[in-house]
């Protein structure tokens, strides 16, 4: 027999031991319960109420607020800088034409969304059925407020990401247009 054979055979050999002896031991250690265990430990029960589910839905509608508020800050200054881009491309004789429709769009529709901004700023300062620090101090009035602003925040989702998204569809369709891998070489005339 072959020295190649006879290692095969012992790897294997050494192989199956192993197998075997992890199928035989345990995975998982048992042990009996004692004479004062009760079993399975209960279950922690949640005392959330209705007070607080409010609280903390008054709590993340203002920090979509603020972050909306800055969303809407910085949507001026961009809309500026990429006013200037369209104006670039247009003095190179680029069509640009979509491109300035659909942002004049969102630039209509961010206006309109800091008008509704404004309208869910006033709701959040009075703040019905919440105490000054966010506590419930009437379930109805603070449901009714709750209700009011994600409405607010809703609305203005639904007026300016409509635009965005076909500035964005533009701005992909531009690119395409004129990418480099794009340009058509010149004809050239050849005399024959």
């Amino acid at each position: 027999m072959s020295t190649i054979t006879m290692w095969f055979r012992k790897t294997l050999l050494v192989g199956l031991v192993a197998v075997l002896g992890l199928v035989s031991a345990p995975l998982a250690n048992v042990y009996a319960l004692g004479q004062f265990d009760t079993g399975t430990p209960p279950t922690p029960t949640q005392t959330t109420t209705p007070t607080d589910r409010l609280q903390r839905a008054f709590s993340r509608e203002q920090t979509i607020y603020g972050k909306l508020g800055k969303l809407l800050n910085n949507a001026g200054t961009r809309i500026s800088k990429f006013q200037n881009l369209i104006n670039k491309a247009k003095t190179n004789g680029k069509d640009v034409s979509n491109l300035q429709s659909a942002l004049d769009a969102f630039s209509s529709a961010v206006t309109q969304a800091q008008s509704i901004y404004n309208d869910a700023q006033s709701l959040i300062a009075s703040h019905p059925g919440f105490d000054a620090s966010g506590n419930v101090t009437d379930q109805t009035t603070a449901l009714q407020t709750v209700r009011d602003l994600r409405g607010k925040l809703r609305e203005i989702r639904q007026t300016v990401l409509p635009p965005f998204r076909a500035l964005r569809q533009e701005i992909r369709a531009y690119r395409e247009e004129n990418s480099p891998n794009n340009v058509m070489p010149a004809p050239t005339q050849s005399g024959g």
